[in-house]
């Protein structure tokens, strides 16, 4: 009879960690166009005063921080990749582990004459 040799799970999904950095990186891309694009059409528009000039630097600001918010997608996003990558390494390693546990069993009932 085997032995049973159990390890604990490595817990995550590498691919759904990369599909969602993918999902992240494309947000952070559409983030940056409309940023920019607001950015742009303000500063296009004929409209002067006290008032434009509120509006063109609170468009300004709101421009900045989607340019902030898409680097820290990016920032996110490069994250979660490394991470399925640990995670991929460690389960391979986990595999391989009891791969060699198992085999270590199996050659120690065969000398015990099991």
């Amino acid at each position: 009879m085997p032995a049973v040799i159990d390890l604990p799970p490595v817990v995550g999904d590498p691919a759904g960690m990369r599909a969602l950095a993918a999902a992240l990186r494309s947000d952070a891309g559409m983030t940056a166009v409309v940023s920019a694009d607001v950015a742009s059409v303000v500063e296009g528009l004929e409209f002067y005063g006290p008032a434009a000039d509120r509006l063109e630097e609170t468009v300004r600001l709101s421009a900045r921080d989607g340019g902030r918010v898409a680097d820290r997608l990016l920032s996110l996003a490069a994250l979660l990749d490394r991470a399925a990558a640990d995670v991929e390494r460690e389960q391979r390693e986990r595999a391989r582990l009891l791969e060699r546990l198992r085999e270590e069993a199996i050659r120690a009932q065969i000398k015990a004459g099991l």
